[in-house]
């Protein structure tokens, strides 16, 4: 089965809507939101002092926190540098959690160094302020809000990064080992089905070998239909009951008289998607285990209804009154690829009546995978 599956560039943003020009790069996001957050932060600062601390503007102070905030981009920066070739996010969240405390704590002990460097810088530190542990916790606290702001962000990013990242790998493996299951599926479904045919048309060539040149015509034909079904995950109800019906016809060449056969379809579900091959299967199963076990033969039904939204194929066949209602390799194909292709399948095999057994499908019209369609023609 192919999965249409759309992998985005992890350096790249998709805008939708936006014009080719405004389309930005991861990294040149990352560097818009650090350049303005840190012009943010001086900026505040600046304004706070300016109107609420010393009623006035100085020219020191606009220096102080625009030199701070430049070291704060420079830190960060280099912050990030360590943190993207660590595996830190790969570990569990509890330790991402301790990192992150302790980066808060480290970042901010070393803005307060920076903070104490500008005022020297500056000219308004003295040795005191540089021996004093409680001026220097003073300036370390007052970037723990501003660190604690950065840090969230940061982790809280790669955090959801990495669990886009498990995710997509989930998905992607189950598409594989889904896609590699039909594969093999299909691959057993041909063999099962020639050697099947391949019987009716030996009893034939004994029979009468003109039955048995049209009945090679007919295999031919339904051969083509297995070899271009394996390009088709889904096809239309129609296609594939037409099949049917030329394998029917092609037993009858064989079982003459023991073996009727009638089909109905609504119209409203012949165009109803399903797995290629499914409806022959169990005409198929029909015909092996219950027509030719019986002496006389029976009639073959196949109905196909859609009431509710919900698509019902029922295919009825007559066994012997001591045979039971067994689940082969092809009933086992039916159920297994009607889970891969069907969203929420039912199937029930039962014998509801003394003499007859009925297979019976089941699924909701509006919730097959119409994205992995294709038509077959």
């Amino acid at each position: 089965m192919r999965e249409n599956v759309v992998l985005v560039d992890s350096n790249q943003i998709a805008q939708v809507g936006m014009p080719q020009y405004f389309r930005l790069t991861r990294t040149q996001i990352y560097y818009l939101l650090q350049v303005s957050g840190w012009s943010a932060v001086a900026f505040r600062e600046i304004i706070n002092y300016t109107f609420f601390i010393l009623n006035r503007f100085e020219w020191a102070i606009a220096w102080t926190f625009l030199l701070s905030s430049v070291y704060g981009f420079l830190l960060t920066h280099s912050f990030r540098f360590f943190i993207k070739r660590s595996k830190l996010f790969e570990l569990g969240l509890r330790q991402v959690l301790i990192a992150a405390f302790v980066s808060v704590i480290v970042l901010a002990l070393v803005l307060g160094l920076c903070s104490l460097s500008v005022g020297f810088i500056l000219g308004y530190s003295n040795l005191n302020d540089a021996i004093s542990i409680g001026y220097f916790l003073g300036l370390a606290m007052n970037w723990i809000p501003v660190t604690t702001a950065w840090v969230m962000a940061y982790f809280l990013v790669h955090i959801l990064e990495q669990n886009n990242k498990i995710a997509r790998e989930k998905l992607e493996a189950l598409s594989t080992a889904r896609a590699s299951e039909l594969e093999l599926l299909k691959k057993q479904l041909n063999p099962h089905f020639l050697f099947n045919a391949l019987n009716s048309i030996k009893a034939l060539v004994i029979i009468d070998s003109t039955q048995a040149r049209e009945a090679i015509v007919k295999l031919s034909e339904l051969l083509r239909f297995t070899l271009n079904y394996e390009k088709h995950p889904l096809i239309p109800l129609k296609a594939e009951l037409e099949e049917v019906e030329k394998y029917l016809t092609l037993e009858i060449m064989r079982f003459g008289a023991r073996l009727e056969y009638n089909i109905e379809c609504e119209e409203a579900c012949s165009e109803v998607l399903i797995p290629p091959a499914l409806i022959l299967t169990l005409a198929e199963n029909a015909v092996k285990h219950g027509i030719s076990e019986l002496p006389d033969g029976g009639l073959i039904t196949i109905r196909a209804t859609i009431h509710d939204n919900t698509v019902t194929i029922i295919v009825t066949n007559p066994v012997g009154k001591m045979k039971k209602p067994t689940g082969g390799i092809g009933l086992r194909h039916v159920q297994e690829r009607m889970n891969a292709l069907l969203k929420n399948p039912g199937f029930i095999l039962n014998s509801s009546q003394a003499d007859n057994v009925s297979a019976s499908i089941s699924f909701t019209k509006s919730e097959q995978l119409h994205e992995h369609t294709y038509y077959y023609s």
